[in-house]
């Protein structure tokens, strides 16, 4: 018995084509039974370079595209199975050595698959969408559940034919109670937890109960959740009625699940072009002078396309942010120009002051000198009592220096600190 397999089919949360899982309900049963399923064993599918020459004119010289189509076939598995084609992990390799590949210009999907586990898609998924080359899916035959998830992920979608399939955006699990069966041969169950281990494997006791809230709210909700906004990000158009797990003919998406029809040599000739426009505009922005990394390339070149709606919502972030911070600029500007008034005033006001305490000092002095002249003690002994009456409740005090009464009189004015 292969246990790995068994396992997987057992114990794994699927996104699967609900009728190619039932259609396999014999292989399971000859699974569990431990029937020899050596003979289904076929070699393995692995990818191909297609090197395509381009005709151009007589003045240039041909040049040609290296292409690489990496199968996706049948149901999807995390690693690989002797008798299944090749892990999603082995798939993830072949298109990271592709696209670290010089000699390989673009890549192409090749998928005809119902999709496979949940374990192992998103992980593929993100290495699809994180491709440097240009990547096109080209649907031939089926695309659903775990298989769309990775392939909505790619640049452009062809499906060869108007009646192929495509959707299945959903996940499900499926197991048999064996309990009953064996209870029947007089096998007795016990299953004992720890003190401390209370919710051990309480979604599958409640499930065998027939109690399926915890198993769809703390796995298959959080699990279809993720697939349907994953396939919402790189397929915008998508509307309600293509996330409830129905199955779709190519000819009724095409604009929101794929982006067009045509026959391999299509995808092909599809995908070349992406390499192209790769190139023109790669062209264009060292022309004008642009040292780019590749981030940024790869960012313009979407923004080209329409692709990575991701990316091109940050870019809107960043013209949002630059225009608030324009706002913050323009404010600033008319702040610094009424301080700079401000201070201006206050620079006059000061020049004024000293004016004035300067010839509140001449008083004083000619006041001084006028006191010394026959007659003058006097006067004031008679209409100024105490020396001071010039200085009591005001600002300005006769009997203090000149830097004593600027000071004060600044401060009082909010002139000086």
């Amino acid at each position: 018995m292969n246990f790995k397999l068994t396992s997987n089919i057992l114990r794994s949360a699927w996104a699967i084509e609900p009728q190619t899982a039932l259609s396999h309900g014999t292989l399971i049963h000859s699974l569990l039974e431990g029937k020899d399923i050596l003979e289904r064993i076929t070699e393995k599918s692995k990818p191909v370079f297609l090197e395509l020459s381009q005709n151009k004119q007589s003045n240039e010289k041909s040049s040609s595209n290296k292409v690489a189509v990496i199968p996706i076939k049948g149901e999807l598995m995390k690693y690989d199975e002797p008798c299944e084609p090749a892990g999603m992990q082995t798939i993830g390799t072949w298109i990271k050595e592709a696209d670290n590949n010089p000699e390989v210009d673009a890549i192409m999907l090749d998928i005809d698959s119902p999709g496979g586990t949940v374990d192992g898609t998103e992980a593929l998924g993100d290495i699809v969408k994180n491709t440097k080359k240009p990547i096109t899916a080209f649907v031939n035959g089926m695309m659903a559940s775990a298989a769309l998830w990775i392939g909505s992920n790619a640049d452009k979608i062809i499906a060869s034919t108007p009646n192929d399939q495509i959707g299945s955006i959903g996940v499900m699990i499926s197991f048999a109670d064996m309990k009953p069966y064996w209870e029947k041969q007089g096998i007795k169950f016990h299953s004992i937890n720890a003190d401390q281990s209370s919710d051990k494997n309480k979604i599958l006791a409640d499930a065998l109960k027939g109690n399926y809230d915890s198993l769809k709210k703390e796995m298959l909700n959080p699990l279809a959740s993720a697939f349907i906004d994953k396939v919402k990000e790189n397929r915008p158009n998508v509307s309600d009625k293509h996330l409830t797990g129905k199955m779709f003919f190519a000819k009724e998406v095409v604009s929101t699940l794929i982006d067009d029809i045509g026959n391999f040599d299509y995808a092909v000739q599809e995908t070349i072009n992406l390499i192209n426009n790769n190139n023109k505009n790669l062209k264009a922005m060292s022309e004008n002078g642009q040292n780019i990394d590749e981030r940024t390339f790869m960012q313009k070149v979407a923004e080209t396309f329409g692709l990575k709606p991701v990316e091109k919502q940050r870019a809107d972030e960043i013209e949002q942010l630059k225009s608030t911070l324009n706002d913050y600029e323009s404010k600033m500007s008319d702040m610094l120009q009424k301080f700079e008034s401000l201070a201006k005033e206050k620079q006059e006001a000061g020049e004024q002051l000293t004016s004035a305490i300067q010839e509140l000092e001449n008083l004083k002095i000619e006041n001084e000198r006028l006191k010394n002249l026959p007659g003058a003690p006097e006067i004031i002994e008679k209409n100024d009592t105490d020396g001071k009456a010039d200085s009591d409740g005001k600002l300005y005090d006769p009997s203090k220096s000149f830097e004593e009464n600027y000071q004060a009189i600044g401060k009082a004015f909010g002139l000086l600190s």
